[in-house]
């Protein structure tokens, strides 16, 4: 004999089962449950399977502001923002680590009947192949939590609550959910007020249209998210990612706050062969006129490169690296040029013989970076048996006044040749 009850089938030997259970262990009706007082020593006994299930939340994973250190919190609603779930199995472990398993066992209800309401009926088959529980088996208060929980891992939905309620075959679990809005838009805000980002809304679009018109899933969203971060850094925008928690109205528009690196300012800092920090004699500007990046714009890697590139290439640093400091304005940062200066002297010996001129010997001293202004003073002087030449030379390579690098040499020498006729 079969008897139907709100589309679920039940043979007669789960009602033996049933009592059989609930004699067991001591759980009777509500209205038994309700005339006992949670201090009473009968209190044990006389709760109900429902009671057992009662108040449970769900345990959520979501980001810091950065977006990359997850975070384990409870949340019963969170409408206004919708947080970004991890991966179902990241969350599971979240989950398992803030709730470990209890050292006696726990007590075990059984489950008449599970009813899913408030979504369509494409996500109410997502969430039976989801949770665990199933009509006629036991379940506990950790199973269901970790039901609840799986839940929410889909990404699906914004809200997720789960009611327990005794029947006399068991206790009917409904799971009340949420959806989350349909998506609408994606749009990109910078945390400077300069206004336009670097990322196209075309670009944008290609990450997010895909699901234009379809229910959110937090779980695509921070795949978009991801790519997002990506795109600034393929594009050389090394310090641009999106911060914070995504704006995500009723209408389901999203707004993703990205903080794109603006560059507040470029100092100069100078440092020995022990990286430690020192007073250096190359006048600042010598360096910063070699920079094409500028305070205002966002932080590009290419052109980093290619200033590091001129500023080794002025021969009178041993190294040059960049750095970065927090602006006063929290979301620009401060670039930092952190050099090593060589010695600024360089000596020549050299010495020889040749038939014409007989012995000769050769000193050579100049000295790079003079004042500090990439300046260069050289002398040069040879002695023969025959002869003393010499050579003194003064070289300006960027002219202070000029914006087009013009230059200058100045040389007074002594030289001799001789005639090939």
């Amino acid at each position: 004999m079969l008897i139907k009850l709100d589309n679920v089938r039940f043979s007669s030997s789960v009602f033996i089962l049933t009592a059989a259970t609930l004699l067991s262990w001591g759980i009777f009706s509500p209205s038994q449950a309700d005339t006992f007082s949670p201090s009473s020593p009968r209190t044990k006994k006389a709760i109900t399977g429902a009671v057992l299930l009662k108040n449970i939340q769900p345990l959520t994973v979501t980001p810091n502001q950065q977006g990359n250190i997850p975070l384990l919190e409870t949340e019963t609603k969170f409408k206004s923002e919708i947080k970004l779930l991890k991966s179902a199995s990241f969350a599971q472990k979240q989950i398992n680590q803030a709730n470990p398993a209890p050292k006696t066992p726990e007590a075990r209800v059984l489950v008449s009947e599970v009813l899913v309401t408030g979504a369509n009926e494409e996500l109410k088959k997502l969430i039976y192949t989801t949770i665990n529980v199933k009509p006629g088996r036991t379940t506990t208060r950790s199973q269901l939590q970790e039901d609840l929980n799986a839940i929410y891992a889909t990404g699906f939905f914004q809200n997720v609550e789960v009611t327990p309620q005794d029947t006399p075959l068991g206790v009917r679990i409904a799971f009340t959910v949420e959806p989350n809005p349909k998506l609408s838009r994606v749009q990109i805000k910078t945390t400077s007020s300069t206004g336009k980002p670097v990322l196209s809304n075309e670009k944008v679009s290609d990450i997010f249209g895909k699901n234009y018109g379809r229910i959110l899933n937090l779980r695509e969203l921070q795949k978009g998210i991801i790519k997002v971060n990506q795109w600034y850094a393929q594009n050389g925008y090394e310090l641009a990612q999106v911060v914070g928690t995504p704006q995500i109205s009723p209408q389901g528009n999203i707004t993703l706050i990205v903080t794109e690196g603006i560059i507040e300012d470029i100092k100069v800092r100078y440092f020995d062969q022990q990286d430690k920090s020192v007073a250096g004699k190359t006048r600042e500007f010598i360096i910063t006129r070699e920079v094409q990046s500028e305070p205002g714009q966002v932080f590009r890697r290419n052109i980093a490169q290619g200033d590091l590139q001129r500023i080794y290439g002025l021969g009178i640093f041993q190294d040059a690296r960049l750095s970065f400091s927090p602006g006063k304005d929290p979301n620009q940062v401060v670039v930092n040029i952190d050099v090593v200066e060589n010695s600024g002297r360089e000596v020549k010996f050299e010495g020889g013989y040749s038939s014409d001129v007989g012995l000769l010997g050769t000193v050579g001293l100049k000295y790079n970076n003079v004042g500090g202004n990439n300046q260069s003073l050289g002398s040069e002087i040879s002695l023969s048996d025959n002869d003393l030449l010499y050579n003194l030379s003064f070289t300006d390579p960027w002219i202070a006044s000029s914006d087009r690098r013009d230059s200058y040499t100045v040389n007074a020498s002594r030289r001799s040749s001789t005639s090939l006729v």
